[in-house]
């Protein structure tokens, strides 16, 4: 983005150009070299407010001069209530290419080697690093966010009980940030780390909650497809959440983290129910604690989207991802990897709500959208970038088989088979062929060499993404119903094995009755198939029952009501205690 481009999307960030006290910033901006002693002495809201000023005047290397001092740093990140407005010019000098990112980190990392002449001074450079290892990961600058966190654990080496507390503490930021940013083996050795610190606590009796380290372990597993695992550590972070006395002093953010990362949890595993309630108190808290405009509702936000697209609430899904992405904008502007994340996950809440119609350009242009982005980072994410090519494989894909000229469709069903199988192969490489992941990459070819004729390619692809699915999650799954779901399809259009077909149906069928009732979106397309295949063959009488039962689905589908959707909703989040009951009854309920 031009420097222009992000002054007008500041203009949503309540920035007011036309008061006297603007004025009088732009007055000192014009001539900021000359005042340099004097605005060191300024209060930390007016230097920020002055900083500002030289953004919006486009006084990029200036600014960044300045930043790059950590004492100047440190006096911006203290005015909390404008965080957005800095990380929206943070960016901006990001992308002017002025390294400020790893500078600044790296400028950090060499000042904690120094010897500080007293305690106090080694303790304010330790909360520094803190401030500015959150300001990076909220921004998306993983790497940068752990080099500040690593460089705080090597300055609490001894062991005092307050220091190992505080070195559990960014060991948690650290495997946080390895986390996100698909560095999956470095969070395994991390987590080895923080499982070694917790048992010295317990060795020392020393008292420490540990609901927030649970909750990410319970995100490592998650990521990596290991649900047992994930639901596991989730139950164990309710546990230490109700814990007295740590009760009474936990943060509302660690608080907000759990739920919504249970949530997730809870929506792959499946229980609803309770994945509503958890998601929703964590927006609502959110929203309360932190406003509509702030990253934690960003989060918050997406956990929800991601519900919403399990439990097959599709149009509120997209409205979610779309809410996401849009703040995202507002405080970033085009070129961030959370803008990236928020497009990816648009584009394929877009593709499932577009899927009946097939009118996919929106879904198309957010996925390229992502890919770009992507792509412009000086530091690759491979696995993202795998998951966004899938996104946009899927689309494309889609697109080519509504295509009616051949060489089109040719070429977009070539493009779909070399994105998938980039996919693929970054997927094999990083999680081996037992996994969720792969298998669905398996799946997704399945259906691809379908498309493209290739039948027994398909054939192979969608048995081996079965296998692996069952093995992993049992053969009643909903990921196992829609791999034999799609099976079921190659069989009954394609290779005329209608008896293998009409049975694989009806499994898929079962399973996603009992996982998510009668009136579910999927049943249609095996109704659907089923009704293609009683005709072919003349079963007139299996038809006939197949029909009413399809036209019984498609009343139930027209009276459905919509779910509550939280977001448009002014409502209170439950009182702390109220929320601890119901995380106690979800504990009792699930052990």
């Amino acid at each position: 983005m031009t420097t222009s481009c992000y002054i007008k999307a500041s203009c949503s960030l309540n920035w007011d150009p036309d008061s006297l006290f603007n004025l009088a910033l732009s007055a000192v901006a014009k001539c900021f070299n000359k005042y340099l002693k004097e605005i060191k002495e300024l209060p930390a809201e007016v230097l920020f407010d002055l900083f500002y000023m030289l953004y919006s005047k486009g006084r990029l290397c200036q600014l960044s001069f300045q930043l790059r001092d950590l004492q100047v740093f440190d006096r911006i990140l203290q005015v909390k209530s404008k965080r957005c407005r800095l990380h929206h010019c943070f960016q901006a000098l990001a992308d002017h290419g002025t390294s400020l990112p790893e500078s600044v980190a790296d400028i950090y990392k060499q000042t904690s080697h120094t010897n500080f002449c007293t305690p106090n001074d080694r303790d304010r450079h330790i909360s520094l690093g803190f401030s500015l290892g959150s300001f990076f990961f909220d921004a998306g600058w993983y790497c940068e966010s752990e080099l500040c966190f690593k460089s705080i654990y090597d300055l609490t080496c001894n062991e005092k009980p307050e220091n190992l507390f505080r070195k559990i503490d960014v060991a948690e930021r650290i495997i946080h940030c390895q986390i996100c940013d698909y560095r999956y083996d470095e969070a395994k050795s991390t987590m080895d780390l923080i499982q070694t610190l917790l048992k010295q606590t317990e060795n020392e009796n020393l008292s420490i909650n540990k609901a927030l380290v649970y909750i990410r372990f319970a995100a490592y597993y998650l990521a990596v497809s290991n649900y047992n695992e994930a639901y596991a550590w989730s139950l164990k972070s309710f546990e230490e959440l109700t814990k007295l006395p740590h009760i009474l002093s936990i943060s509302i953010r660690t608080i907000i983290d759990v739920l919504r990362l249970s949530s997730r949890v809870f929506t792959v595993r499946r229980l609803f129910s309770q994945a509503d309630v958890l998601c929703k108190q964590a927006c609502l808290l959110a929203r309360k604690h932190f406003g509509t405009k702030s990253l934690k509702y960003v989060d918050c936000i997406k956990d929800y989207g991601f519900y919403l697209l399990y439990v097959d609430s599709i149009d509120e899904s997209v409205q979610a991802f779309q809410l996401a992405l849009d703040i995202c904008l507002q405080i970033f502007g085009g070129n961030n990897i959370l803008v990236a994340i928020a497009h990816c996950d648009l584009a394929y809440a877009l593709y499932v709500q577009e899927y009946s119609n097939g009118r996919f350009d929106n879904a198309r242009k957010h996925a390229e959208q992502s890919i770009e982005i992507l792509q412009r980072q000086t530091k690759q994410k491979y696995l993202l970038l795998a998951s966004c090519k899938r996104v946009k494989a899927l689309i494309v894909e889609e697109i080519a088989i509504d295509s009616r000229d051949p060489s089109v469709k040719n070429q977009l069903l070539n493009e779909a088979h070399e994105l998938h199988q980039f996919s693929l192969k970054l997927s094999l490489d990083i999680f081996g062929e037992e996994n969720i992941n792969t298998a669905k990459h398996y799946g997704n070819l399945g259906r691809l060499y379908q498309s493209m004729n290739k039948y027994d390619d398909a054939r192979e692809m969608h048995l081996r993404a079965i296998r692996i699915k069952e093995r992993i999650l049992g053969e009643d799954d909903y990921e196992v119903a829609l791999s034999i779901g799609h099976l079921a399809s190659l069989y009954n259009y394609d290779m005329k094995k209608y008896d293998e077909a009409e049975r694989l149906y009806y499994r898929s069928i079962d399973i996603s009755r009992r996982l998510f009732g009668d009136s579910y979106s999927g049943l249609e397309y095996d109704y659907r198939g089923l009704v293609r295949l009683y005709l072919v063959q003349g079963y007139w009488s299996q038809l006939d029952q197949l029909q009413q039962t399809f036209l019984n689905y498609q009343m139930l589908r027209s009276t459905e009501k919509p779910l509550e959707n939280i977001l448009q909703l002014d409502k209170e989040p439950m009182t702390t205690e109220n929320l601890f009951d119901y995380v106690r009854l979800t504990i009792n309920s699930n052990t």
